[in-house]
């Protein structure tokens, strides 16, 4: 009841944010940050729907699993057009269900031929990351055209979302095909949770989702207290090239502060040297950093 009506409480409508630019300060501790990290790294910022940062925002990072954000607010609007509430369900098919990917949803429903709600859906490409469940939504609700066609009709450019996990899965270089620039992500991502933009059934139910994530517990939210702040992220994580670099560690997230400020974050990683968990403490890195300087502004 807190989530709704908190996302009921603010004001904010459409995708524009102000130009009113972040604390230079800021962007030349996050700018001296990335010196010399073996990766090209994207940074987009919004402070309280007001001031905007963005550090390398002119590449097309891969989007990876931040898709699956995309996607549910694209199948939100599929189920109201439809009349659907999340507790219609659809049947899970043994071919639908690829044993070479990963999926909690596989894992519970070996056999599939099952019943499975577009809430348990949504949960599981959500809080989990779940690639059959992902394309299971695309195959029942809208392609991954058409939820990029959607995001369009409302207003939101600098990105593309073209093929489906199981594309990805049998050609990897197809990753690419879906991409986005930080600042189209993190503006999704601020409209989503400071305006009313779905029904109440479907926002709340996925924003909740979303600060219940179970992925990138080392990402965004590493950087912050463990205590008093709440964060709702997405994170994405792509295949490891022939030439042994991760095509993307991603996360994007939307910042509570105790005292009712807010922030949303994108951090893109894309062709990057080291280790995964290397890359995810970058992003914590750059989550904390960001953290203490909105800590510092004035209420």
């Amino acid at each position: 009841m807190y989530l709704r009506n908190f996302l009921l409480s603010l004001l904010m409508v459409g995708s524009m944010v102000s130009t009113f630019a972040v604390s230079s300060d800021l962007e030349t501790e996050l700018r001296s940050m990335l010196e010399n990290k073996d990766a090209t790294i994207g940074i987009a910022l919004i402070v309280n729907d007001n001031d905007t940062l963005t550090i390398n925002n002119d590449e097309r990072y891969p989007l990876m699993s931040v898709m699956k954000f995309h996607q549910a607010i694209a199948v939100s609007r599929f189920l109201e057009g439809n009349k659907l509430p999340l507790s219609a369900t659809v049947a899970v098919k043994p071919s639908q269900l690829n044993p070479d990917t990963y999926s909690p949803l596989r894992e519970r429903y070996p056999n599939g031929n099952v019943e499975v709600s577009y809430a348990d859906l949504v949960k599981y490409t959500l809080q989990m990351s779940d690639n059959n469940a992902c394309d299971i939504l695309f195959s029942y609700t809208l392609p991954p055209e058409k939820v990029q066609a959607y995001l369009e009709s409302v207003g939101f450019t600098g990105f593309a979302i073209a093929v489906t996990e199981d594309d990805m899965y049998k050609n990897r270089r197809s990753a690419y095909a879906n991409w986005s620039t930080p600042l189209s992500a993190v503006c999704i991502l601020n409209r989503f949770f400071t305006s009313q933009w779905l029904p109440k059934e479907y926002q709340s139910f996925i924003a909740q989702v979303m600060f219940d994530a179970q992925t990138g517990a080392n990402r965004l939210p590493g950087g912050l207290p463990a205590d008093g702040v709440r964060i709702a992220h997405k994170t994405g994580t792509g295949y490891v090239t022939p030439e042994g670099r991760i095509m993307a560690v991603n996360d994007i997230g939307f910042v509570l502060l105790p005292d009712g400020r807010h922030y949303s974050i994108a951090v893109f990683i894309a062709n990057a040297a080291g280790k995964e968990e290397e890359n995810a403490a970058i992003i914590a890195e750059i989550s904390a950093l960001v953290y203490h300087y909105v800590l510092s502004l004035k209420p």
